[in-house]
């Protein structure tokens, strides 16, 4: 018998999974008033079962980060994911995505394999992710996330100010800004912040897990036509 933390607002998906999965598995809610990691530290449950939808679906990147933080291995499941917040899912350390489409018999299969210390992504969602992440040009510099993040945030900030914030002079600034704009084949500075939001690309969005990725499904990095 398995303990599952559930994480959803919803009772009748409580019910729903307890008689879809059967006997081997007791599902657990966060108590009333309880906090995500208060819950994640009792570690009497075998993993965690997050809905997409939890809360809202507010946070969803933070939730799933604090439940892998706790070596928890955790399976989505839910509405359809975007594909950039699923490429973040795979790539934050998720188990898995069930979508609403799964049958019982499915359930329990890959429950079985994520207890086994197995991924159960389907090869389409790996692929979605792989796309997803060639598009978001993966290869920006330190420097180069560290000034699109800041425009992202606030558009309107002159030069000098992320200068002063990178610790940069104005000129280098200005010259990192150019090669941003060759890497999205864009020449304004507007036309590169919708391209970035466009393509799903948000501040602090963890590219540095993406070789990690690439080495757990032993796959190439994308590589982006020119022009593209």
């Amino acid at each position: 018998m398995h303990t599952l933390l559930l994480l959803s607002d919803y009772a009748a998906v409580a019910q729903g999974l307890s008689v879809m999965l059967g006997p081997e598995y007791v599902l657990k809610a966060l108590p009333p008033h309880a906090t995500l990691a208060e819950g994640l530290k009792q570690g009497d449950h075998a993993l965690v079962l997050l809905d997409t939808q939890w809360r809202g679906g507010q946070h969803f990147g933070i939730t799933l980060r604090q439940c892998v933080s706790y070596k928890t291995p955790t399976v989505l499941f839910g509405y359809s994911l975007y594909s950039h917040t699923l490429a973040d899912a795979i790539i934050m350390g998720a188990h898995g995505y069930l979508p609403p489409s799964t049958q019982p018999a499915e359930w329990r299969a890959a429950l079985q394999q994520v207890l086994a210390q197995q991924y159960v992504f389907s090869p389409d969602q790996v692929l979605s992710t792989v796309r997803h992440m060639g598009e978001l040009v993966p290869e920006l510099s330190e420097r180069e996330r560290g000034i699109l993040d800041l425009l992202l945030l606030n558009e309107n900030m002159e030069n000098l100010e992320i200068a002063k914030k990178l610790n940069l002079s104005t000129g280098r600034t200005k010259n990192v800004l150019t090669g941003i704009y060759r890497k999205f084949n864009v020449e304004t500075r507007h036309q590169l912040i919708h391209v970035a939001r466009q393509r799903g690309y948000y501040p602090g969005m963890p590219l540095e897990m993406y070789a990690k990725f690439f080495k757990k499904y032993g796959l190439q990095k994308p590589r982006r036509a020119h022009g593209a």
